[in-house]
């Protein structure tokens, strides 16, 4: 069949025909194309249902921050807190490596915020019009 551009499985009673040796060779490699059932395999047992882990956390609104149980002073994730301030997580890492941005806690490797801080913090932030700009006439430009 090498020059029909063909090639038939090589396993008795599968009629499966293929383009390249390649693909051949895959098929075979694959388990000759049998699901877990066919072959008597278990079934992958389920996962167990987890803690939050950081994807689960990225998706925390700032309106569900104040649902979260516990006590009112309970301790920040980066993630948490940027989802709060909705802003990237990598913001705050950046403006801490700038001593910047709201105060944090470094907990061995962690860093945590405290929400009083990070509301401190961001009534900080409040521009007022006007004040922070320069006259036009006294830029150098």
């Amino acid at each position: 069949m090498e020059g029909t551009g063909t090639y038939p499985c090589l396993v008795e009673g599968c009629d499966r025909s293929f383009v390249s040796v390649h693909a051949r060779a895959v098929h075979l490699a694959r388990g000759h194309g049998r699901s877990k059932k066919a072959t008597g395999d278990p079934a992958p047992k389920p996962r167990p249902a987890s803690t939050v882990t950081p994807a689960v956390t990225a998706k925390i609104e700032a309106s569900d921050l104040a649902a979260v149980p516990g006590p009112a002073d309970r301790l920040l994730s980066r993630v948490e807190v940027a989802a709060y301030l909705n802003v990237p997580a990598k913001t705050l890492a950046v403006w801490a490596s700038k001593d910047q941005g709201p105060r944090y806690l470094r907990i061995g490797r962690h860093t945590r915020y405290r929400r009083a801080d990070v509301d401190s913090w961001a009534d900080g932030q409040a521009v007022t019009l006007g004040l922070h700009r320069e006259p036009a006439r006294d830029r150098p430009w």
